[in-house]
């Protein structure tokens, strides 16, 4: 059931002979940091373009791969089948890639002329598949959207918008592509001394189907960060991009409890991204130039294994003796016994779930029992007398 012999690939699970055409997730993950300056055997070129390298990209877009490779795992189960990488680094994060060599190619635009022609035909295998893409780099940046991102050999390009990858005509074509649901992550910086005006017949695309072609009803995730100006966005060699920085944290934490496992969700994700993005040390104003979350995943995007774990600070406000049990809910199986012998706060950490507490008051020689619920998604505070949560 694999086809991918000859392919240079990150991640590489395909299903089995025996286990048939299985669903999977198929990632295309790409990351421009060097942008060389135009050679001079190249001066006729009238109007080249300008961009400076962008270090942090690549090694974002590295970041991002590894967390795909036994941090990623679809809530409804769907398993991780292919990572193609494709990077562009400068030196300083060629030589802090922790991915091995033999396991990227150079983002040339060849290379991924190539692999996107794969990925979606791996994509288009089955009607559960996931398709994802990340990209990272200089772009075009209108309101809202990141129609181009650009390869780096940019500069030396009679008509620098044939050094694109045209991410408007992709997400189109994905819309009829098997896959039932395309999650697209683009990073892109906007420079501000392009000398031309891309339209959509340029750059790398997919194609798009004749009239009538069937359009899959699927569901589509979009998180962006850009920003005008060289390298707002960037960090370097280490941290990578803002949005990679804030990103990958929260793809394991920025999450709430669906049936009953706690799951990262949209939601989440839209209402931490920008707080983690400004909590760098060396974050610009945003500016108006904030993330954006479009589209929905109702599965949730990511389940975390095992979970996080977050603190519930107990508060005992009036003085007395508590002690309590603390029970998961779907199992019912004790996990933790403690007491509080005073007036205080006591901090307990537990993994991110559903759980029932046991709580037994002793007042002289009288012992009230009582039982709430506890759902633990993010660090919370505990009125133990109240049986409340906050």
């Amino acid at each position: 059931m694999c086809e991918h012999e000859d392919d240079v690939l990150f991640v590489h699970k395909c299903p089995t002979r025996e286990e048939g055409n299985r669903a999977g997730i198929h990632a295309l993950v790409i990351g421009v940091s060097s942008y060389p300056p135009l050679r001079r055997s190249r001066l006729h070129i009238p109007y080249p373009a300008k961009f400076k390298n962008i270090e942090g990209a690549a090694a974002g877009a590295s970041h991002f791969a590894q967390l795909l490779d036994g941090g990623f795992h679809e809530p409804t189960g769907i398993p991780i089948r292919t990572v193609r990488l494709f990077l562009s680094p400068t030196q300083a994060e060629l030589d802090r890639i922790e991915v091995p060599r033999a396991l990227w190619q150079e983002a040339t635009y060849d290379n991924i002329k190539n692999a996107l022609d794969s990925w979606y035909f791996d994509c288009d295998n089955n009607t559960d598949n996931v398709a994802l893409m990340y990209v990272a780099g200089h772009g075009i940046v209108t309101t809202g959207h990141v129609p181009f991102a650009f390869l780096g050999g940019v500069n030396e390009e009679f008509d620098p918008c044939r050094q694109t990858i045209n991410l408007t005509v992709i997400s189109e074509a994905m819309l009829y592509n098997k896959a039932h649901a395309n999650i697209y992550i683009f990073d892109c910086c906007a420079g501000d001394e392009f000398p031309a005006e891309c339209s959509r017949g340029h750059g790398l695309t997919l194609p798009l189907p004749n009239a009538g072609g069937e359009e899959f009803r699927k569901y589509t995730l979009e998180i962006m960060a850009a920003k005008v100006g060289t390298s707002a966005f960037a960090i370097d060699a280490v941290d990578g991009t803002l949005l990679s920085w804030a990103l990958l944290p929260l793809l394991r934490t920025a999450g709430d409890l669906l049936d009953g496992f706690f799951t990262i969700t949209r939601d989440r994700l839209d209402d931490r991204l920008l707080p983690a993005m400004q909590s760098h040390p060396f974050a610009p104003p945003m500016g108006g130039q904030e993330p954006r979350i479009r589209g929905e995943k109702p599965s949730g995007i990511n389940r975390p294994k095992p979970p996080p774990t977050f603190p519930a600070l107990f508060k005992l406000k009036e003085p007395c003796a508590v002690e309590f049990t603390i029970y998961e809910e779907k199992t019912g199986v004790a996990i933790l016994e403690d007491s509080m012998n005073t007036q205080g706060e006591k901090e307990i950490n537990l993994p991110a779930g559903s759980y029932k507490v046991d709580a037994r008051i002793h007042s002289g020689t009288t012992i009230e029992r009582f039982r709430f619920p506890l759902s633990l998604d993010r660090p919370s505070s505990v009125d133990v007398l109240a049986g409340e949560v906050q």
